[in-house]
């Protein structure tokens, strides 16, 4: 257990001479990395504060409250993955940036759109359908 939080959680950083190949290690960078995590981390909150929104309106509106519970099942289950994906691009970059490499985090901005995406047409498509009704 220590290994592991002293490679994953907690890694000591050689800091070496500027150009030095696979030495140099920048501080801002890593700060740059723990910011982005933190803004999916803020892009969950969001999400799941949008499904409790949903829920209350649909209850407010005497709507059929299943659709509005399963749309903020739904909200918030798209901010459990979107946390999971920036956990995961958080930990894979980190180890790159120690291996003296760096990988761009693509996976992670199309799983993020998609499942945002996913969510406004699930929203869109429930409430249009309610309004037919």
């Amino acid at each position: 257990m220590q290994t592991w939080w002293a490679d994953n959680i907690q890694p000591t950083i050689a800091h070496g001479a500027n150009g030095s190949p696979g030495h140099h290690h920048d501080s801002r960078d890593y700060l740059a990395l723990e910011r982005t995590y933190l803004a999916h981390v803020r892009t969950a909150n969001a999400l799941t504060l949008f499904g409790v929104a949903l829920v209350q309106l649909f209850r407010l509106k005497n709507a059929e409250s299943t659709a509005g519970v399963v749309l903020g099942a739904v909200t918030a289950g798209g901010g459990i993955v979107i946390v999971l994906a920036g956990g995961r691009r958080y930990f894979l970059l980190q180890k790159k940036l120690i291996e003296g490499r760096m990988v761009t985090g693509w996976t992670t901005i199309w799983i993020d759109g998609t499942v945002i995406l996913g969510i406004i047409l699930a929203v869109l498509v429930v409430i249009l359908v309610g309004a037919s009704e």
